[in-house]
């Protein structure tokens, strides 16, 4: 019912991404760093994980690094 609200974006970004549909989770995740309000290492980490399963490597890479697992665990 809330579909610009970054937690309702971030809830239904993890549904999709659930559901195996990682194109639509991506695009959400991607939405939430751009707008800086769900820019979290977490964030970065999940998009990162729904480019591997587009075929995106390069752009995974990137997100993985600004996750910053070493930091961020």
């Amino acid at each position: 019912k809330e579909p610009l609200v970054p937690p309702v974006v971030y809830e239904w970004a993890l549904q999709q991404h659930r559901a195996r549909r990682y194109a639509e989770a991506e695009a959400l995740y991607a939405n939430l760093i751009d707008v800086g309000v769900f820019a979290a290492p977490p964030v970065h980490a999940l998009r990162a994980d729904c480019l591997l399963h587009v075929g995106r490597y390069a752009d995974a890479v990137k997100e993985w690094k600004a996750a910053d697992a070493g930091q961020h665990h």
